[in-house]
């Protein structure tokens, strides 16, 4: 099955964004990530620019990247981006039993005037 890369689009904002999208579809057609020179051929760049942007996607740990295996690059699963999403926004994870322990909400009421105070 051949896996087209999306073309980069002025909401994309970047390559790497591009890329991800790309690698999310073949891992989703093929059970496993695609080679650095499938993501360069799709993507129609060069291969260091392919290397920068899984640098970039990996940093931010938006992809799982074993080095030196074969075809070691994977997105990582739906509930690891929902965790790292509420990380960006400041909730806490507790990674030994993967529960998300949010801050407590401020606590919101009226003062006499009928303006919103903050507690």
């Amino acid at each position: 099955m051949q896996v087209e890369a999306i073309r980069l689009t002025p909401t994309m904002g970047s390559r790497k964004e591009q890329l991800l999208d790309f690698i999310r579809a073949f891992y989703a057609a093929h059970g496993v990530g695609p080679t650095i020179t499938e993501m360069a051929n799709a993507l129609q760049c060069a291969r260091s620019r392919i290397h920068d942007a899984i640098r970039k996607l990996e940093r931010e740990q938006r992809i799982h990247r074993v080095l030196g295996k074969p075809r070691g690059i994977t997105p990582i699963s739906g509930h690891e981006e929902a965790i790292r999403q509420l990380q960006a926004i400041g909730y806490i994870v507790n990674p030994g039993r993967m529960e998300l322990l949010a801050p407590p909400p401020p606590l919101l009421d009226l003062d006499e005037g009928g303006r919103l105070k903050i507690c």
